[in-house]
C-alpha cells in the first residue's frame, strides 16, 4: 500500500502572507485617506469657483451680488448646499465684494476651512 504525500500550504505559509498582507495594508491605507481627502477638498473647491462664477453672472446682469445667503443659493451648483463634507455660507461683504465660507462636516472634520473671497481686489482664496 503506498502512502501519498498531501500537497498544500501549510499554516506558516499562510500566517506569512497574511503577515505581509496586513503591512503592506497598514502602509497603504493612510496614504488612501489623505488621496480621498485631497480629492473631496478638490471637488468642494470646484464647486466654490462654479459657485463663484455663478454670482460674478449675477453682478453682471444686476450690478450687485445676492444680498444674503438664501438669495445667493439658488445660483450654487447642485451638491454644494446639502453636501456631506462641507458646509458653505456665502456672505455679501459690500455690493461688489463677497465672501464664501466652507467649512468642513462629517468626515471631513478637522480638516482646513475653505474661504474664497472677492474683498481684496479680486478673487482669491483666503489662507
Amino acid at each position: 500500500m503506498k502512502f501519498s504525500r498531501s500537497t498544500g500550504f501549510t499554516i506558516v505559509e499562510v500566517m506569512i502572507v497574511v503577515a505581509i498582507v496586513g503591512i503592506l495594508a497598514a502602509i497603504a491605507y493612510p496614504s488612501y485617506q489623505e488621496h480621498i481627502r485631497n480629492t473631496r477638498e478638490a471637488e468642494a473647491k470646484g464647486q466654490i469657483m462654479e459657485y463663484a462664477s455663478a454670482l460674478e453672472a449675477f453682478r453682471a446682469k444686476t450690478f450687485a451680488y445676492p444680498v444674503d445667503d438664501a438669495a445667493a443659493r439658488a445660483l450654487a451648483p447642485d451638491g454644494l448646499y446639502g453636501g456631506d463634507f462641507y458646509t458653505p455660507v456665502y456672505s455679501r461683504d459690500s455690493p461688489h465684494a463677497f465672501t464664501i465660507t466652507a467649512t468642513p462636516k462629517g468626515i471631513m472634520t478637522g480638516e482646513q476651512t475653505l474661504e474664497f473671497e472677492t474683498v481684496n481686489g479680486g478673487p482669491q482664496w483666503a489662507d
